[in-house]
């Protein structure tokens, strides 16, 4: 089980797959930077995420989640699971995934 855990958290053995992979991070963390929070509807807070969106996210495939957010499979996973919380940038695609808007924030009303 340990050995599974470790799957997505290999060190790259190329050049290429470093350079990959550190132009990810920097692009997420410049994302993270430039983020604002008042980008987030108001009914969308941490307690919303936690009860309502993340419980629905255990019925999405962790391929679209991870496709939506342009994140690893495992990250995904992680997040899915419940053993991860996303930044807030994320959970407004999450929660259209999950299709858990409350009627008062539903977009078009």
């Amino acid at each position: 089980m340990a050995r599974a855990a470790l799957i997505g958290h290999a060190k790259p053995r190329t050049a290429n797959a470093m350079r990959q992979v550190s132009k990810k991070l920097s692009d997420h963390a410049v994302a993270n930077t430039w983020w604002q929070p008042s980008n987030l509807p108001p009914w969308l807070t941490k307690e919303f995420y936690i009860q309502e969106v993340q419980p629905k996210l255990t019925t999405i495939k962790v391929k679209e989640i991870g496709q939506a957010l342009a994140i690893s499979k495992t990250y995904a996973a992680l997040i899915r699971a419940g053993r991860r919380l996303p930044h807030q940038r994320h959970w407004e695609t999450l929660a259209k995934l999950a299709k858990t808007w409350p009627e008062s924030g539903r977009q078009g009303q």
